[in-house]
């Protein structure tokens, strides 16, 4: 299954540097180092752990459900470095055939998920969420796991703006995030992250459930479902809030 990219006569050396150049990395070598000592490898370890989790409570498999009777479902996730979550998903429907591209600025965990038989069907781009290097309409779904809350509000907008342009009209966008602090209580990734970064978690652009209402309703997406849920397992409830939160979306019919 191949995804529908620009320059397909390029090499993958040459589709590198020409991302490389379009998306420079912003981070000094130094600070790259850092970055994956300190806060990369303690994340991605923790998202490994809870990939079946994740999977499973985003409600990504029932989205998933409305191409089954497809040859095939290419699924576009941003941020996607690690690989963890595609892996899982590509696990999690044996039955379907699923491959997978993670967009990214770091190529961290690449190596750990490739020689898996999952990790097949999974492909790696460096870039931006806010210019992706793929088609109009040519993925059944774009995902986006703990991605958005590390953006400003300008740039959440073009990764979603993305997102719409990728999908095929009756694709989903899956979005899972955290809530606000102020709906939660708690911030569990965000604040995981801070343990490394030594960060405020004020620094997290986090949403409540109006705001993102607000924001799908402007872009044009209505909400299929919307899922709440907790690391332990235990039912959301006003003494156990809601640390995690997923979105699936569709277009709206104005906006096909």
């Amino acid at each position: 299954m191949k995804f529908e990219t620009p320059g397909e006569d390029l090499s993958s050396e040459e589709k590198f540097k020409l991302a490389k150049e379009k998306h420079p990395d912003p981070r000094s070598f130094s600070d790259k180092i850092k970055h994956n000592i300190q806060e990369v490898e303690p994340i991605q370890n923790w998202l490994k752990d809870r990939a079946e989790l994740m999977v499973e409570r985003s409600g990504i498999n029932d989205a998933l459900e409305d191409f089954k009777d497809r040859d095939s479902i290419k699924i576009a996730d941003i941020g996607g470095g690690s690989q963890h979550i595609e892996n899982e998903i590509i696990k999690s429907n044996p039955d379907k055939n699923i491959s997978t591209v993670g967009i990214d600025l770091s190529d961290y965990a690449s190596d750990k998920i490739s020689g898996s038989e999952a990790g097949k069907k999974i492909n790696s781009i460096f870039g931006k969420g806010e210019q992706l290097s793929i088609k109009d309409k040519s993925v059944e779904v774009a995902s986006s796991y703990f991605t958005f809350q590390e953006l400003n509000d300008e740039e959440q907008e073009k990764v979603l703006d993305e997102m719409i342009r990728i999908i095929e009209d009756d694709g989903k966008i899956i979005i899972v995030d955290e809530p606000s602090r102020g709906e939660s209580g708690e911030s569990i990734v965000a604040r995981a992250k801070n343990i490394f970064r030594n960060a405020k978690v004020s620094d997290y652009n986090l949403h409540n459930a109006q705001d993102w209402r607000n924001i799908f309703e402007e872009k044009g997406l209505k909400i299929v479902a919307k899922k709440e849920f907790r690391e332990d397992g235990k039912e959301v409830d006003e003494e156990n809030p809601a640390q995690f939160f997923s979105y699936v979306l569709e277009k709206t019919e104005k906006k096909m």
